[in-house]
């Protein structure tokens, strides 16, 4: 807290209990599913860059490739299992909670700071297509760490000294952020500097302003020159220009702004009485949130000594609850999420505390407190505007502006008003917790099965640690044993649509320039080109998952605004393909999906199918 005093004892336990509760949500469901459409990109980029394979020069990749460096490191150290990936995951979502909750900590007292980080980081989780080990939280976790160190700079004791060097932690920071992903982390890039600048040249001086922009902007410069430096030493900074920023960005808006905005309304899709309701509840958490500086000033900066306590019980109760009520529909799939509706009231309420803050900001108004409450709601629809680029309703997008309502709703309340905070918190991270075990991923059309069928261990090496639906087992057993049995290392494999944790499990490459061929992520000229390459190029073994037509024209409705998409090239060229292959196995997943086949090349060796 800025100019308040605190129990470092408490202050401390606190950070340890958001941490920890974190930790043991996400320890609930983490190696409990496969995410087959998710292609595990984490896994897969780290072991083929830790097997020689370059981004841009050997491969095709849409965005920077931190995130792989990242991967291949931590392969490199701990083993190459897929567990690691997912265990980095866990913990980087709960150092995220700490981030988040000792910012929050400059705003309120430590319980409700713990108890709003973690709720942020269990209600962001809501998406069926979040795989835990991810870019866009490699990417998150840079940006908010740049914001936080950047809020110390409008504290006004702050000396010149002070000043520099925390510019330069910041903006190394959000340089980092956009060498993972150049959406969020050109966000960081500009919206921290822009806003910081501004009201330090309000609140302070121009100097001590001008100090911040040119340490953040030498600590953003550093490792962005670098990695730049070590790309064009391997000959591929074209070819990285251009995926990142041209045809990486193509997959998403094949025709302009305007899928952008058909996309949001289709994503979004909300009733008019879910509309209210949000905007409603959007409205009451920002006019809280403004309250809580007087709450602030009057109450104990540590609080009663039963709170923290308390907020222990309330994130133990509420992961508690969504086990307890998920174990009692097992098998009955929970495809109600609050996702929707709860980023609208999040963005909603960041649009009025920034129109509100600007106000303030314009007449000179703004005080330190309202500033670090301003900052905080910049580097929240930052993160949130440049995410919805890449979709416009994924529940990432709350990191971590759902915590700065939550923690000023808490702050600002009394009695029955923070009984019905509590109440309304709980019950979203109850859901959430109920969502990911019935459904920890879903991607596409391919759905991995609840929690509770992931029993089952596979005798893959590379998924030591995972437990898995028995169906799912099989699925990876069998088509790794047909891979080893017909094919060399020096043979290429090809899977269809995205299923990229076949070519690290079965350490074999791909025939195309790009082993992830989703609609978002692939252009329709690019996937034309694909197209063509795989048939020039045939590999050994396919392993494809049709989609029915009405599912090519869902992905078409959502990605292509309606138009036929280059994917169904692709699709076509696989079928063309296994015209002439051995069909060598099918293997049913959940009834939900479709089955997967695999094709050998004719004239290898006969299988047996599973």
């Amino acid at each position: 807290m800025m100019h308040s005093i605190q129990n470092k004892r408490i202050v401390i336990f606190g950070g340890v209990l958001a941490m920890a509760l974190t930790a043991i949500f996400f320890s609930l469901f983490f190696n409990r599913f496969a995410g087959l459409r998710s292609g595990d990109g984490e896994f897969a980029g780290g072991y083929v860059l830790a097997h020689g394979s370059m981004p841009f020069r050997d491969y095709f990749s849409a965005s920077p490739p931190l995130n792989q460096f990242k991967s291949g490191i931590l392969l490199s150290l701990f083993g190459e299992k897929l567990i690691v990936s997912r265990a980095a995951g866990l913990v980087e979502r709960s150092f995220i909670a700490l981030i988040v909750y000792l910012w929050l900590l400059r705003l309120c007292r430590p319980a409700h700071a713990a108890i709003a980080a973690f709720a942020t980081l269990v209600i962001s989780t809501a998406d069926f297509a979040d795989p835990i080990a991810s870019y866009n939280h490699d990417c998150i976790f840079f940006a908010i760490v740049s914001g936080y160190l950047a809020s110390f700079i409008l504290d006004r004791y702050r000396s010149v000294r002070s000043i520099l060097w925390l510019s330069l932690a910041a903006g190394l920071a959000a340089g980092l952020s956009l060498l993972t992903k150049q959406t969020v982390g050109l966000g960081a890039v500009v919206a921290v500097p822009v806003v910081v600048a501004t009201i330090v040249w309000r609140l302070q001086t121009f100097r001590r302003a001008l100090v911040w922009l040119i340490g953040f902007g030498i600590g953003a410069a550093m490792p962005v020159v670098a990695l730049l430096i070590w790309i064009a030493t391997l000959g591929s900074l074209k070819a990285f220009l251009v995926a990142i920023f041209v045809k990486g960005p193509a997959a998403k808006a094949q025709n302009g702004a305007g899928d952008f905005v058909t996309r949001a309304i289709q994503a979004v899709g909300l009733g008019p009485r879910a509309l209210i309701l949000a905007l409603s509840a959007a409205l009451i958490s920002v006019w809280l949130t403004i309250r809580s500086e007087r709450s602030h000033s009057d109450q104990n900066v540590n609080g009663p000594p039963w709170e923290m306590p308390a907020a222990a019980a309330f994130g133990i109760a509420s992961i508690a609850l969504g086990v307890f009520l998920s174990f009692r529909h097992w098998g009955h799939a929970h495809h109600s999420w609050p996702g929707a509706n709860t980023i609208s009231l999040m963005i909603v309420a960041l649009v009025v505390l920034l129109a509100f803050g600007t106000w303030q900001l314009l007449n000179g108004t703004q005080s330190e407190y309202q500033a670090q409450i301003y900052l905080m709601a910049a580097v929240s629809f930052n993160i949130a505007f440049m995410l919805s680029l890449s979709y416009p309703c994924f529940t990432a997008m709350l990191l971590p502006g759902i915590g700065l309502l939550v923690a000023g709703s808490l702050a600002a309340s009394r009695g029955l008003g923070r009984l019905a905070v509590y109440a309304v918190v709980m019950l979203l991270c109850v859901d959430v917790v109920r969502i990911k075990l019935d459904i920890p991923f879903q991607f596409g059309f391919l759905v991995d099965g609840p929690v509770s069928t992931a029993t089952v261990r596979s005798d893959q090496p590379k998924l030591r640690g995972m437990l898995l639906p028995a169906e799912t087992a099989r699925l990876l057993d069998g088509v790794a044993h047909i891979v080893a049995s017909n094919t060399t290392p020096s043979d290429t494999i090809f899977a269809f649509p995205e299923m990229g944790l076949f070519y690290p499990l079965t350490d074999r490459r791909w025939p195309t320039e790009s082993g992830s061929h989703n609609v978002d992520v692939v252009s329709d000229s690019f996937a034309e080109k694909e197209a063509a390459r795989l048939l020039a190029n045939p590999p050994k073994v396919l392993i494809y998952h049709p989609q029915t037509e009405e599912q090519s024209h869902n992905e078409e409705i959502t990605w292509r605004n309606g138009h036929r998409m280059g994917q169904r090239d692709i699709a076509a060229a696989v079928e063309t393909l296994a015209k002439n292959y051995r069909l060598a196995g099918v293997y049913p997943t959940l009834p939900e999906n479709q089955d997967v086949y695999v094709y050998v090349r004719a004239g290898e060796p006969a299988i047996a199918s599973k």
